[in-house]
């Protein structure tokens, strides 16, 4: 079974509400395809083809059947009391020949499986046993029809062969049972029988199921290997053989209902109709549920609206989930011109490859538990979300009143308003109940403390000769403290009043004596403090050193943090110059508390660097530009000039990046590039300039810049491209799926609190899924986590690094705050930070949110570590809010994450095709 996730462990609503998942038999698997040939639909293209036009055409089915990995063809061979096959009954269809009965050698029929056969696909011809046309005089005389003009039922503008006359049974029979003696056929359909135009005919549905069970016989007298199945329309309510379905079923060997309905969570859904059916054929062995091509195209007859062009996808999903092995796609025609990738897509979904996913399991309780607050609790909110789980089948109450819970599992949330003082809330459901105690107080209470907590410098700072050191620390007011640095001492002063033992700001100034030898920066070391309280003397040291700066030196640094950015503006959030990486040096121009000016332009934290001390050799010279290219990325190494810091301008045709404190390149390069088109170099002011200009006339993929050894590299990523092999295409596309937090970082708890599947669980499952989908599209996928281990933010851009992929994609989901109405947010939103996860992240949100049927919340460009990689389209996704309930219940279930990853595919598609 294609998608089967065997080792990830589900709650009970993983395949939805009224479905069991249950393994199934791949020895009986039946995927098919219908071709019809009404009003030549599907088959022959028009009448009146040579027998030429027939076999190419026919050879052209067998293809695309195969192609999209089915093996079996539902072939229409008698559309209207006419055939295209060899009858003595019914005469050759108009649809074949010009006029209906006109003399043919062709038989369709049988030229379709002998072609079929050299492929391994099965052939069941689909009759019509009633409809006969929309006009009578086009009838062949030899028509029944027209030699028993008794027989004819107008109904309409149609026409039928009479269902509840004997001698329409007898023709119909001794047809089938010919046909199965003559032609190797794996079964027969009956279609046509399931129509609201016929029910009103006296004993109509004791006909059909009299004429199923006749055919049974006779099939199986004459061949027995042959199947028998019926197609049949809407649920099974609404079927007009409501009443004689279980003797249908008893009788046939497939009931093949074609179901409008899409994949959802309300009454109606595809879900509720297709358990409806598997009670019907009493199991899933018999059952063959058809999905509808042209449905995601326009409104269904029945004017259901499918949203998702992968709607085909999640109704392919659910039969296997459960346990049904057999199913048909009808609308030939929309597969064969390639309508949304509908066969492709249907084609990736049987590439199966084994899930590798670790156990995870997302169950929860269903009986009553308040998750949270889970103790009383003392806040200043002045209103408070209220989480649990309970048994859905059970009514609940908060203080009598009963509380509307809008999932199916028994979880629920309850939003209260606190007044000041103490607030009791008693939940009820049958003789259990649980008291919650919450506390508001109001105004805020000051910080007391014991022992001196924070201390400059904090990470670094620097002194020049008869320079002077400001020294502050917080440590409880009323208390004596003092600071030693280089044997000298000083008694730091209270900024303001306060109550003994408030945290409180302390502050004081020393004098540098000068320090040998001049034209180099040292390392002085940490500052020493001391607190006396309470007749108690205790030592404290500084985090970060203080460093001198002699006569004639800069100070520099060099960035010690895996990356780090630069914004323009430390007092603005989110607008960077630069992101750093590891090893990047430059000089300082000045020193704004805890950040450092640099001289090539913008802020660096402090405690992303470390100052270099001695003589630093910032300044480069290059010796030359050397290119090291492969089939997915190039690469161009500036020898000799390590630790470059640089600035990127991308423009719609390339690139410009200046690289600072660097002089030596030539003007011109030789080119080797497939990427860019031409590559030149300028210097300006002790800087180099070097513009690469791309090939296609539009933006890098992805480019980074790193050092290697003495070297300082330009790193580009070649645009990825839809493969060739059908069915996969994103062969040869690289993919990194970060599962956010893990290991003792839970992120969000959802409406189960400790009970349920964390954040953390939530995203490793789903990544895990979407790694399957993308695989069996073609994909290399790596995780930078695989199971419940911690992994910090730079070690998940590590495995970006190492991988180089084409794309990268941080799963996560949401939250609110405490205080907050969690019933209320519901959606999808994305988050990047470089312009090319823009085009991503907006796939990403509208892709996802239209397979999940939920909210598009938008993208929006933020600076997480997780997006500020510019190697390649880099993207933060939010799924859903975890304290939601409804959407707790759905993000926990198998098929929410199949349909998330369904989005996620088709979105990389798309970039890919955008781009």
């Amino acid at each position: 079974m294609p998608f089967l996730l065997t080792c990830l462990i589900v709650c009970g609503s993983a395949t939805a509400p009224g479905l069991t998942a249950i393994a199934s038999s791949t020895s009986s698997s039946v995927r098919g395809i219908f071709v019809d040939t009404l009003d030549n639909k599907d088959f022959p293209s028009r009448s009146g083809l040579s027998s030429k036009e027939i076999k190419a055409e026919i050879t052209e089915i067998v293809a695309l059947v195969r192609k999209g990995g089915y093996n079996a063809i539902f072939f229409e061979a008698r559309p209207q009391g006419d055939s295209l096959y060899s009858s003595r009954i019914f005469p050759k269809s108009d649809f074949l020949t010009k006029k209906q009965g006109d003399f043919s050698f062709i038989d369709p029929l049988k030229l379709l499986i002998k072609e079929a056969k050299k492929s391994q696909v099965d052939i069941y011809a689909v009759i019509d046993p009633y409809y006969i046309g929309d006009d009578l005089s086009s009838l062949h005389k030899s028509n029944p029809g027209a030699k028993n003009p008794g027989l004819v039922l107008n109904i309409g503008d149609s026409y039928y062969l009479n269902p509840t006359d004997a001698k329409t049974a007898e023709l119909n029979v001794d047809d089938v049972k010919a046909m199965v003696k003559k032609y190797d056929l794996a079964g027969v359909l009956i279609d046509g029988v399931d129509l609201p135009a016929l029910k009103n005919q006296s004993g109509y549905g004791t006909s059909v199921s009299k004429l199923i069970g006749t055919l049974s016989s006779a099939i199986s007298s004459a061949k027995k290997d042959t199947v028998l199945g019926v197609v049949l329309s809407g649920s099974t309510q609404s079927s007009v053989l409501s009443l004689e379905l279980s003797a249908i079923s008893k009788s046939a060997g497939l009931l093949i209902p074609r179901i409008s309905a899409a994949v959802g969570y309300d009454e109606d859904s595809y879900q509720k109709i297709l358990a409806a059916w598997i009670s019907a054929a009493g199991g899933a062995d018999k059952l063959c549920p058809v999905s509808s091509a042209a449905s995601i195209l326009s409104p269904s007859s029945d004017g259901v609206f499918i949203k998702s062009s992968n709607e085909l996808l999640f109704q392919q999903y659910i039969n296997e989930q459960t346990g049904i092995s057999k199913s048909a796609i009808s609308g030939y025609s929309y597969l064969k011109t390639g309508y949304f990738d509908l066969l492709e897509k249907l084609s990736s979904f049987s590439n199966h490859t084994a899930s590798s996913a670790p156990k995870i399991n997302l169950d929860y309780p269903r009986t009553l538990s308040i998750t949270r607050p889970t103790a009383d609790l003392t806040t200043t909110y002045s209103s408070y979300y209220i989480m649990g789980t309970s048994n859905p089948d059970v009514p609940l109450t908060i203080d009598g009143e009963t509380i509307e819970r809008t999932s199916t599992t028994g979880l629920f949330g309850a939003y209260v308003n606190l007044s000041v003082g103490e607030n009791t809330f008693t939940f009820t459901q049958g003789a259990q109940s649980k008291v919650v105690s919450i506390t508001r107080k109001t105004g805020s209470t000051p910080v007391t403390i014991s022992t001196i907590t924070v201390m400059s410098p904090a990470s670094s700072t620097s002194v020049k000769k008869g320079g002077e050191l400001t020294l502050t620390c917080t440590a409880p007011a009323g208390s004596s403290v003092s600071a030693s640095f280089l044997g000298k001492s000083v008694t730091l002063t209270q900024q303001s009043p306060a109550n003994a033992s408030v945290a409180a700001t302390f502050k004081g100034k020393l004098k540098v004596p000068s320090i040998s030898p001049d034209g180099e920066v040292t390392n002085l070391g940490p500052v020493s403090y001391t607190l006396t309280r309470n007749g108690i003397t205790t030592s404290y040291t500084s985090k970060g050193n203080v460093y001198y700066v002699g006569t004639n030196a800069t100070l520099a640094v060099q960035v010690s943090d895996y990356i780090s950015s630069v914004p323009y503006d430390y007092t603005i959030n989110g607008v960077f110059k630069a992101t750093l990486r590891q090893g990047a040096c430059d000089f300082v121009k000045s020193e704004v508390g805890e950040y450092y000016e640099l001289a090539s332009g913008g802020y660096i934290m402090k405690s992303t660097v470390q100052v270099l001390t001695g003589k630093a050799a910032v300044t480069k010279t290059a010796s030359s530009m050397i290119t090291a290219h492969n089939d997915k990325n190039e690469g161009y190494l500036i020898k000799g000039a390590t630790g470059l810091t640089y600035t990127a301008s991308e423009r719609d045709d390339g690139i410009d990046i200046t690289l600072y404190n660097l002089t030596g390149l030539p003007k011109s390069m030789p080119l080797t590039s497939t990427v860019f088109s031409s590559i030149s170099c300028r210097e300006e002011g002790g800087n180099t300039i070097i513009s690469f200009t791309t090939a296609n006339g539009k933006p890098v993929w992805g480019y980074d810049i790193g050092y290697s050894g003495e070297d300082t590299q330009i790193y580009f990523k070649k645009s990825p491209v839809i493969s060739n092999s059908f069915g996969r295409p994103l062969e040869g596309v690289t993919v990194v799926l970060d599962p956010g937090h893990g290991g003792t970082d839970p992120g969000a708890l959802g409406t189960a609190g400790l009970s349920g599947p964390a954040e953390k669980d939530l995203n490793l499952a789903t990544a895990y899924v979407i790694k399957t989908q993308l695989e069996q599209m073609g994909a290399s996928v790596t995780l930078t986590r695989t199971g419940d281990e911690a992994v910090s933010l730079f070690d998940r851009m590590l495995t970006a690094d190492k991988v180089r992929p084409d794309f990268f994609l941080s799963v996560h989901h949401n939250s609110v705050g405490e205080n907050a109405n969690a019933s209320k947010p519901v959606g999808i939103e994305a988050y990047y930070h470089n312009s090319n996860g823009s085009l991503f992240a907006k796939k990403l949100t509208n892709d996802v949110s239209t397979d999940m049927n939920s909210l598009n919340r938008g993208f929006f460009d933020s600076y997480y570590v997780v997006t500020k990689t510019s190697q390649a389209p880099a993207v933060l996704l939010e799924l859903g809010f975890m304290p939601n309930p409804l959407e707790y219940e759905r993000l926990s279930s198998s098929l929410e994450m199949f349909r998330i990853a369904c989005g996620v595919s088709s979105a990389i598609v798309e970039t890919i095709r955008g781009y």
